[in-house]
C-alpha cells in the first residue's frame, strides 16, 4: 500500500479507497502506480486526470471492444537482456504475451483515438508487430519451443523420432519373441537414464548382451540396455544435445533482439499501466456513481449531495459548504447523529480530489485543493507513551498549531473534550479563534453549548448541526448548514415518559436565557422543515408544470401537423365533390334541355322534378355522413365509466375521468396533476389497447445484459483476493445474462488459482457444477463452470 499516506489521510481512510483502487487494477504496474500517487496541487494535472476518467467511464459505458489491461511485469526481463544475460522459455513466454496486448491496443487505436486523453497515451505507444510474431513461431503458451523456432530444430526433432521409433521397433521385436518372453520380467519397453531399456529378470543376467542402467527396489529385475540398441540410443542422445544447443541458440538471438528495443518496451510497459490506472479510476466512479468536481485556489467548497464512499448500504447524503463567510464551521448535535462522519467525508473527498478521483455527489459540485489537510479524528491515548485522551488530542493540535496556513482545512471532532467542561470549551473557543484567524479552513464538532454562540460573535464562523427527529428519537444524520443543534436531552427524556414534575424541575436549573436560545432554535428548527416541505411541494410542482409545458407544446407542433395533413385531405374531398357536382350538374342541365324540347308541359315538370330529387339525394349523402361520425363519438362518450381514459381534442392531452357528466354536460378530467371541467362534445374515449402503458421485463434487461457479457474471464496475474472480487462481479453478470456455461482461466502455474477456483464454485450457490476443460480447450489451465438455469 502507499507508505506515503500521511497520518492525517490514514485517519480519514484514504488507503481504504486506493486498496480498493488498487483491487480494480489488472496488473502490478499499475498496482505500483497506485502505490506511489500523492495529491497534487496543480489544477491542470488534475484536470487531466478527470478528463481521462471521463473518457474512459463513456468507453466501459457503451461497452466498446478494447483489450483488457493484464499482463505480467517484464522490466526485469528487460533489465536483464540489456545486462546481456539470456532469458529462459518460460521469461520470453511472459514478453510474447505482453507483445500480444500491446499490438492488440495499437490496432484499438482507431476506437482510443475517438478520446482526446486516451489516444494521445496509445499514440505513444511502440508496434513490435515482427519480434511479437517471431515470438509467437517460436513459444508455446506452456513455455515450450516450438519445432518452427527454426529449421535445424525441426529437422532435429524429426530425426529424434525417427530414432526412437527405429530403437522401439527392434526392442518391441525382442519383447515379443520367444526369447525375450521367457528371460523378461514384462513385455514392454521403458525409459532409463533417459536411453531405451527392456526389464530383464535377475536371474538371467548375462543371457541379454548390453549395458544394465538400473534395477528393482527388490533387485529381481534389471533394466538392460541390449548391444544392438546401443548405438542407436547414442546417436539420439547426440541429437537430443545438438537440440538443446539449437534452443540455447534459439534464445540468445531473441534475448538480443529483446534487447535492443527493451527501453522502449519499458515505455509501453509505463503506457499500459497508466491506462489501466486511468480504467480502474473509472471503474470505481462506476461503483460509486461519482462526479468530477470543479477545482479552485481559493478555499471555496460546495460538495453537493456527497456521500461517504465506505459506508456500505443506505447512506444519507448531505451538502457540505465552506466559503469565505463560512471559513469555519461548528457542528454540535447527538451523538452518533453524523457529525464525525461529516467531518471524515469532507476531508475524505478533498483527498480524493486532489488524487485526482471522481467524487461521489452531484455534478456541479466544486472543490478546493489545499496544500494541507490536518485531522484531528478519534480516541488516539496511548498506555506506552502514558497519554490520555485529552493528552493524545492536544499533542495532535500543537502539531497541526505549528503547520497551519492559510491553504489548510484542518478537521477537529470533539474539539476540547476529555477534560473538564468549562475549560474545555474555553480552550476550544480559543482554537478555533487562532485556526481562523490564520485564515485556514475549519470544520469542528463538539457538544459544548457555548461554542454555539461563538459562531455570532466572529466574522466567517457558521454553526451546523446535524439532525434529530424528535418523534421517533433517533438522529436524521442530516447536516443543518446555519442551524445550531440542541442537545434534545428534556425532549427525549419526556417522550420516553420521565414524569413532567422532575422535567420542570431539570428546566429550573436551567438559566431563562438558555431556556428562551432552546425554544428559538426548536421554533426556527420548525420553520425550517415547513419551509423545505413547502420548496419540494413547489419543486414537484414546477416540475410537473414544466413537464406538462413541454408535453403541450410537443402536442402543439403534432396537432398542427395533422391539421395541415386533415386540410390538404379535405381540399382534396372537396375538389373531387366539385368535380363530380361539375358534372352531375352538366347531366342535369343536358336532361333538363332535352325535356323543354317536349312539347308537353307535364314532361317538362317530370324532368324538374328529377333533377330536383337528385340533387337532394347528393346533398343527403353527406349529410348522413357527418352525422354518422358525430353519433358514433357521441355514442362512445355517452358510455363512460369513473376511470376511462379520454382524450381531451382541444388540449390533444390524455386524461382520467373522475366525474360522470352533470347537467351542464361537463365531464371532471384529471390530466396530470390538473383537474379540469370539459365538455362530452370535446372529450374522446381512448380504447383500452391504447391507454395500456408500455410493458417490461426483467427478460428484457436479461437480454441486453447478454449482448456485452463475455462467455469467459481471465484470472491469471491475480491473487485470490482479486480474484474472488472479479470471479463473484462475473458470476452475477453471467448469471443475469443467462449464460448456460462459462469458461473460467486460471492457468496452471503454481496451482493456487486453480485450487481457489475450484473451492469458489464448489460453494457458490448458483454452479450447477463444474469441470476442467479438455485438452484442446486448455486442459487443466481453464475450468468450465455450468449454471443453473433461471
Amino acid at each position: 500500500m502507499n507508505e506515503m499516506i500521511g497520518k492525517d489521510a490514514k485517519k480519514l481512510e484514504l488507503d481504504k479507497v486506493l486498496k480498493r483502487v488498487r483491487t480494480l487494477c489488472n496488473n502490478g504496474v499499475s498496482k505500483e502506480l497506485i502505490d506511489g500517487l500523492q495529491p497534487l496541487s496543480d489544477p491542470d494535472l488534475l484536470q487531466e486526470r478527470y478528463r481521462e476518467n471521463t473518457e474512459a467511464g463513456t468507453l466501459l459505458r457503451l461497452a466498446q471492444p478494447v483489450p483488457t489491461l493484464r499482463f505480467y511485469d517484464i522490466r526485469d526481463h528487460l533489465k536483464r537482456t540489456k545486462s546481456g544475460g539470456v532469458l529462459d522459455v518460460v521469461e520470453l513466454s511472459d514478453v510474447k504475451d505482453f507483445l500480444i496486448l500491446n499490438e492488440e491496443v495499437v490496432a484499438a487505436g482507431e476506437i482510443y483515438g475517438e478520446y482526446e486523453c486516451l489516444g494521445e497515451w496509445v499514440s505513444h505507444l511502440q508496434s513490435f508487430l515482427s519480434l511479437k510474431d517471431r515470438l509467437v513461431l517460436t513459444v508455446d503458451n506452456d513455455g515450450r519451443i516450438l519445432d518452427k523456432a527454426s529449421k535445424k530444430l525441426h529437422a532435429l526433432r524429426r530425426s529424434q523420432i525417427t530414432i526412437a521409433g527405429r530403437i522401439k521397433s527392434k526392442m518391441e521385436s525382442l519383447v515379443q519373441s520367444d526369447t525375450g518372453k521367457k528371460l523378461l520380467q514384462d513385455q514392454l519397453v521403458t525409459i532409463r537414464n533417459n536411453r531405451f531399456v527392456v526389464p530383464l529378470k535377475a536371474e538371467h543376467r548375462g543371457k541379454i548382451p548390453g549395458i544394465i542402467h538400473d534395477q528393482s527396489a527388490t533387485g529381481s529385475t534389471l533394466y538392460i540396455e541390449p548391444n544392438f540398441a546401443v548405438e542407436l540410443n547414442n546417436e539420439l542422445k547426440q541429437n537430443e544435445l545438438d537440440e538443446q544447443e539449437e534452443i540455447r541458440r534459439i534464445l540468445r538471438d531473441l534475448s538480443r533482439e529483446i534487447s535492443a528495443s527493451a527501453k522502449m518496451m519499458g515505455s509501453n510497459v509505463h503506457i499500459l499501466a497508466e491506462l489501466d490506472f486511468i480504467f480502474a479510476r473509472a471503474r470505481l466512479s462506476k461503483e460509486m456513481d461519482a462526479t468530477a468536481p470543479a477545482l479552485n485556489l481559493n478555499g471555496y467548497v460546495n460538495l453537493k449531495q456527497a456521500r461517504h464512499p465506505l459506508i456500505q448500504g443506505h447512506v444519507v447524503p448531505n451538502d457540505i459548504v465552506l466559503t469565505q463567510d463560512a471559513r469555519c464551521v461548528i457542528i454540535t448535535g447527538p451523538n452518533t447523529g453524523g457529525k464525525t462522519i461529516t467531518l471524515k467525508t469532507l476531508g475524505l473527498l478533498v483527498l480524493m480530489a486532489e488524487m485526482g478521483l471522481d467524487l461521489p455527489c452531484d455534478p456541479g459540485s466544486e472543490v478546493a485543493l489545499f496544500d494541507t489537510v490536518f485531522a484531528d479524528i478519534g480516541d488516539e491515548q496511548s498506555i506506552e507513551q502514558s497519554l490520555s485522551t485529552y493528552s493524545a488530542h492536544m499533542t495532535n493540535i500543537i502539531r497541526i498549531i505549528a503547520q497551519v496556513t492559510e491553504r489548510s482545512l484542518v478537521l477537529l471532532d470533539e474539539l476540547g473534550a476529555g477534560t473538564d467542561p468549562t475549560e474545555g470549551a474555553a480552550l476550544a473557543s480559543s482554537l478555533l479563534e487562532h485556526f481562523n484567524g490564520k485564515g485556514a479552513r475549519i470544520m469542528a464538532t463538539t457538544h459544548y453549548g457555548e461554542l454555539k454562540s461563538f459562531a455570532y460573535k466572529h466574522e466567517g464562523v457558521i454553526n451546523a448541526s446535524v439532525e434529530f427527529n424528535t418523534k421517533t428519537l433517533r438522529p436524521t444524520y442530516k447536516l443543518l448548514m446555519g442551524t445550531p443543534g440542541l442537545s434534545n436531552a428534556l425532549m427525549v427524556a419526556k417522550q420516553l415518559g420521565l414524569k413532567q414534575e422532575i422535567i420542570s424541575k431539570a428546566e429550573e436549573y436551567i438559566s431563562t436565557e438558555e431556556l428562551e436560545i432552546s425554544r428559538m432554535i426548536h421554533d426556527l428548527e420548525e420553520k425550517r422543515k415547513q419551509a423545505e416541505e413547502m420548496a419540494a411541494q413547489t419543486e414537484i410542482l414546477t416540475y410537473e408544470v414544466e413537464r406538462l409545458r413541454e408535453q403541450l407544446k410537443d402536442q402543439e407542433k403534432t396537432y398542427e401537423e395533422k391539421h395541415r395533413v386533415t386540410m390538404e385531405k379535405a381540399y382534396a374531398e372537396a375538389e373531387e365533390v366539385m368535380v363530380q357536382a361539375k358534372r352531375d350538374a352538366e347531366e342535369l342541365i343536358k336532361e333538363l334541355k332535352i325535356g323543354m324540347n317536349q312539347n308537353s308541359r307535364d314532361a317538362q315538370l317530370n324532368v324538374a322534378n328529377q333533377t330536383r330529387n337528385k340533387l337532394k339525394d347528393s346533398r343527403s349523402a353527406w349529410t348522413d355522413k357527418k352525422d354518422s361520425y358525430k353519433a358514433t363519438r357521441t355514442a362512445e362518450t355517452a358510455k363512460l365509466k369513473l376511470g376511462d381514459t379520454v382524450r381531451v381534442l382541444s388540449l390533444g392531452q390524455k386524461g382520467n375521468v373522475l366525474a360522470l357528466p352533470n347537467n351542464k354536460g361537463e365531464v371532471l378530467v384529471q390530466i396530470g396533476i390538473m383537474k379540469t371541467s370539459v365538455s362530452l362534445k370535446n372529450l374522446q374515449k381512448i380504447k383500452s389497447e391504447e391507454a395500456r402503458p408500455e410493458k417490461t421485463s426483467h427478460a428484457r434487461m436479461r437480454s441486453e445484459k447478454s449482448k456485452f457479457i463475455s462467455p469467459e474471464v481471465d484470472l491469471r496475474g491475480c491473487t485470490s483476493d482479486e480474484a474472488y472480487e472479479v470471479l463473484e462481479k462475473y458470476l452475477d453478470d453471467a448469471i443475469l445474462a443467462g449464460l448456460p456455461k462459462v469458461r473460467i482461466i486460471h492457468g496452471k502455474g503454481t496451482g493456487a488459482l486453480q485450487r481457489f477456483t475450484t473451492e469458489y464454485l464448489k460453494n457458490h450457490r448458483s454452479i450447477q457444477k463444474s469441470q476442467m476443460a479438455d485438452q484442446n480447450e486448455g486442459g487443466s489451465g481453464v475450468t468450465i463452470a455450468y449454471l443453473h438455469s433461471k
